[in-house]
């Protein structure tokens, strides 16, 4: 029997939900195309690096310029440019990586763009509340109350349906 040894990217994907893992692979290679890299060799130049600290300060100027560049010029697939979130999501899988696979890399606070909330989409209001509120069960009701008051988002608090 044959043994196959995994990959250091499957590896890496491996620890997260199968939602997710797709949304990471995606944003991951992004990055490795425009770092002209793979995953072994990352983990390789860490492990052979003798002053860690430095690979990972040094790493970390890469995809602060990565963020950078790919907000200035670069284009989703469908053409359209990518917006600061956009390119944060990119970058929160690259750190992801590294945190996991080599170290967790050295950036100043406030070098990666910060959170921000979507203006483009539907603003929930009071009176959306209440008609859903007309038509919910008392556990609905309570799922609905919880979201609202937390600020969550449907991505947030929806779970898979028993089937």
């Amino acid at each position: 029997m044959k043994i196959e040894k995994m990959s250091v990217l499957k590896e890496w994907l491996s620890q997260f939900p199968e939602n997710t893992r797709g949304t990471y692979e995606s944003a991951f290679n992004h990055f490795l195309e425009w770092a002209k890299t793979t995953p072994e060799e990352l983990v390789k130049t860490f492990k052979e690096s003798k002053d860690k600290t430095e690979w990972a300060k040094e790493w970390g100027n890469i995809v602060v310029r990565f963020q950078n560049e790919t907000l200035e010029k670069g284009r989703k697939k469908n053409g359209k440019p990518f917006k600061k979130s956009g390119v944060r999501n990119l970058v929160v899988a690259v750190l992801s990586f590294f945190a996991i696979e080599c170290q967790p890399l050295n950036l100043r606070k406030g070098r990666i763009f910060p959170i921000q909330m979507r203006t483009d989409e539907h603003v929930f209001s009071l009176n959306d509340l209440r008609k859903m509120f007309e038509i919910a069960d008392t556990r609905d009701k309570a799922i609905l109350s919880t979201a609202v008051s937390l600020g969550w988002s449907i991505s947030d608090f929806l779970v898979e349906q028993e089937k």
